[in-house]
């Protein structure tokens, strides 16, 4: 903030102006040191504090009969540098009658040549009530001029329209114009357009008691844009209507740059703070801790209520706490910067560091500042391994044992699971998926460690965005910094599996219905048979032919006829439980398998299908019908006699009129 008024020990020709205000000024007028230890005071000033100027000089401002509202705003002037004013009603003042009207009391800084600021000026608008004239003048326009004209800060005084009626010489200067030029101009042309809503609304503010306002602009003067703080005071007339606006402004640019470079350091310095992989901490003096980075709970499990305001010692490994207690004071009394630690996360597990500290303060405090380097990463050796590791072509991850932890991938890893580096280090394999649980995998982490050394394990991972990974997985344990690591090795073999996949597909079922093939078929009917062996449950089967189906080829063709097969399977495959199959046994010959199913549920189901084609239409071609043949399995069948009896059954149907079900 720009200085009000020059210190008195440099400020040259404004001491004798000051001393003549003192002199001949009828309205009160004070200095006070930084203490609010009164220098001087003429007599109009010393009448308010019922005293002559010999006896209250030396007195602190608030053993005087003042305000309190003058000795508040002369500690607020001295602490941030700005001025002020005051507005206090009669009866406030020592040796007033309390009448109506009120004291106001423009509070000016003294800054020293050093920028630090040395005192207040007061100076009041009224006398005391046994010198006052029937028509006091007011508000001591000649006094504010002496000050006004030999200040370095800026002083305007305006109208109600804010026109210009006074402007001092600092303001000219900053301007480039000189008074005359100024008066009766508005100052708004001057203001920054952004800032000129602010500035109305200040304006607007001073109609209302106390009728101050403080205002930060920007303005274009004669050094460019620069920023101005302002606070502005309504001059009133006896009905509280405004006649006049007193403004004092100083130029803050500096102190605005000051202030956002400040905003923006301290922003990328709790940026720094949050994303650092470091363990950072705050301590106080005693060792308790004020403050910890995200690293410090992710790394270590702790959360920030079982950590703050408590001493760092919770975070030193159980096994190592007194064995460390004298590097954790050589801290403390400044012997040390830098130490080496044995910390234990929330589970008791050890993690080695390397910690170093420098002092600071924090809320204005004296703190200490650590940094610990977790060395049970870092030793990993990373450029000896980056070539065999980051670039493999293998997807290669390593891990911590207990946890599942990811501390480090390689590149072929992040793009087979279309993720960026951040998403994965630091999270556990279930948390991206690769497991449901952690008992689940630690369970398979036992079953591929019993394997042998290499022997590698095929397994698939639904991921958390709906993908499935197929992998051949092998892992091996190893050690580093004192801590276990396991290095796990996957072979992508998603692709391969999917066109194996495709191949049995095509293999196992029948390209144009979609349903079983005939030898896929069979060997269901012989899984089917060991299940009954073994549980003596039902089981039948459904054999069905299409009636005349020779007649549709002959009559609409083989691509009808093809359709007509593939509507058919559709039917009867929607018609079934999900636990029945449906196989295409010959040309346009289907068999159903039922298990679980005697022979009156078969027999049920076999008239359900026969009715669902029998009352369709069949695109181009009409209605078509099925004959059944129905079998139950039996103790003692074969295959072939089994599906022999259905067989029976069928031609059974087919002889005796078609369109029928007819039992073994």
């Amino acid at each position: 903030m720009d200085r009000m008024i020059a210190d008195e020990a440099s400020a040259g020709g404004a001491d004798g102006t000051l001393a003549a205000v003192f002199r001949q000024s009828r309205w009160p007028v004070a200095e006070v040191d930084d203490r609010l230890v009164l220098r001087r005071a003429n007599s109009a000033f010393a009448a308010l504090a019922a005293g002559t100027p010999p006896r209250v000089a030396g007195c602190r401002l608030s053993d005087l009969a003042l305000p309190e509202a003058v000795v508040t705003m002369a500690r607020d002037v001295v602490r941030t540098g700005l001025s002020g004013e005051v507005v206090t009603g009669r009866g406030d003042v020592a040796g007033t009658d309390g009448g109506s009207g009120g004291e106001t009391f423009l509070l000016e800084p003294i800054v020293g040549t050093d920028g630090t600021t040395s005192g207040v000026l007061l100076l009041g608008d009224g006398a005391p009530q046994h010198g006052r004239s029937a028509s006091p003048r007011r508000p001591g326009e000649t006094d504010y001029r002496l000050i006004a004209e030999n200040q370095a800060a800026l002083i305007v005084k305006v109208d109600a329209e804010n026109r210009f009626l006074y402007v001092n010489p600092a303001y000219c200067a900053l301007f480039g114009r000189s008074a005359g030029e100024l008066t009766g101009e508005t100052f708004m042309p001057l203001v920054h357009e952004a800032d000129r809503a602010a500035t109305a609304a200040a304006m607007d503010r001073l109609r209302e008691p106390p009728h101050t306002a403080y205002l930060e602009q920007r303005a274009l003067t004669v050094r460019g844009w620069r920023w101005l703080a302002w606070q502005d005071t309504a001059v009133l007339d006896d009905q509280g209507r405004i006649t006049a606006i007193i403004g004092v402004g100083h130029d803050i640019t500096e102190r605005r740059t000051a202030q956002m470079r400040q905003r923006r350091t301290l922003e990328n310095l709790k940026a720094f703070f949050e994303l650092s992989q470091d363990l950072l901490l705050v301590l106080d003096e005693r060792g308790r801790i004020r403050e910890i980075n995200a690293a410090v709970t992710g790394r270590l499990g702790w959360t920030r209520p079982q950590l703050i305001g408590r001493s760092v010692i919770r975070l030193l490994s159980r096994h190592h706490r007194y064995q460390q207690r004298h590097r954790i004071r050589a801290i403390l009394d400044g012997r040390s910067q830098s130490e080496p630690f044995t910390l234990g996360d929330r589970a008791g597990r050890p993690v080695p560091v390397e910690t170093r500290v420098v002092r600071g303060t924090w809320d204005d405090a004296p703190a200490l500042f650590t940094s610990s380097r977790d060395l049970s990463e870092l030793s990993l050796l990373r450029e000896k391994f980056e070539r065999v590791f980051l670039d493999n072509a293998t997807l290669m991850a390593i891990t911590e044992p207990e946890t599942g932890r990811f501390i480090d991938v390689n590149m072929a890893f992040l793009r087979a699971l279309g993720l960026e580096r951040a998403q994965v280090i630091g999270r556990n394999t279930v948390d991206l998926g690769f497991f449901q649980t952690q008992e689940a995998r630690r369970q398979v982490l036992a079953d591929v460690e019993a394997r042998s050394p290499g022997e590698p394990t095929e397994m698939g991972f639904r991921l958390t965005d709906g993908r499935t990974l197929v992998c051949q997985w092998t892992s091996t344990r190893f050690t580093s910094g004192g801590a276990e690591y396991m290095l796990t090795m996957l072979t992508d073999i998603t692709r391969q599996h999917e066109l194996m996949a495709e191949l049995e597909r095509k293999a196992n079922h029948d390209a144009l219905t979609g349903a079983l093939s005939r030898q896929k078929g069979a060997e269901e009917l012989e899984r089917e048979i060991l299940r009954c062996r073994r549980h003596t449950g039902p089981l039948s089967l459904i054999l069905a032919d299409v009636d005349d189906f020779k007649r549709v080829n002959d009559r609409h063709g083989h691509i009808a006829g093809d359709r007509v097969l593939q509507a058919l399977a559709t039917r009867l495959r929607d018609r079934i439980r999900q636990t029945d199959r449906l196989v295409r046994w010959g040309g346009e010959e289907f068999l159903v398998i039922l298990p679980s199913t005697d022979l009156d549920g078969a027999l049920r189901l076999a008239e359900a299908l026969r009715g669902t084609v029998g009352d369709a239409l069949f695109d181009g071609v009409g209605r078509v019908t099925m004959s059944m043949g129905v079998a139950r399995w039996r103790v003692g069948d074969s295959l072939e006699t089994w599906i022999n009896r259905a067989d029976e059954a069928l031609y059974r149907a087919k002889r005796t009129g078609r369109n029928r079900v007819i039992p073994d």
